[in-house]
């Protein structure tokens, strides 16, 4: 199962077998600024809601300093010290490529 969340690492502990968990990070400062780059379907409505709102821009930086808070350097830390193999966000790296180290982390590969 893959999920795009910040489940905290001590749930992750209660509801996975160990083995069984990767953590993708990007840095923080991706995570803020580049949220809505990519084109999936929820937040693009979440983007179009924003921009519908009186003060778009207005509505654009407070949920871009509440991203701030959610992903943190300290959150960030927290899940790269948890324990759990990690793959950091690299551009120069394409989904092939990523997919191919998430399997050979687990075992998938051979």
């Amino acid at each position: 199962m893959f999920v795009d969340t910040n489940i905290c690492p001590e749930t992750l502990r209660t509801i996975a077998a160990p083995g069984h968990v990767l953590l993708m990070l990007a840095d923080p400062s991706v995570s803020v600024n580049r949220f809505f780059d990519r084109p999936d379907r929820e937040k693009q409505f979440l983007y179009g809601l924003l921009m519908a709102e009186p003060d778009p821009a207005g509505a654009m930086e407070n949920y871009r300093r509440c991203l701030m808070r959610i992903c943190s350097q300290a959150r960030y830390d927290r899940f790269l010290r948890a324990g759990f193999p990690v793959l950091l966000r690299e551009e120069s790296r394409s989904p092939r490529q990523t997919l191919a180290l998430a399997e050979r982390i687990f075992g998938l590969d051979g």
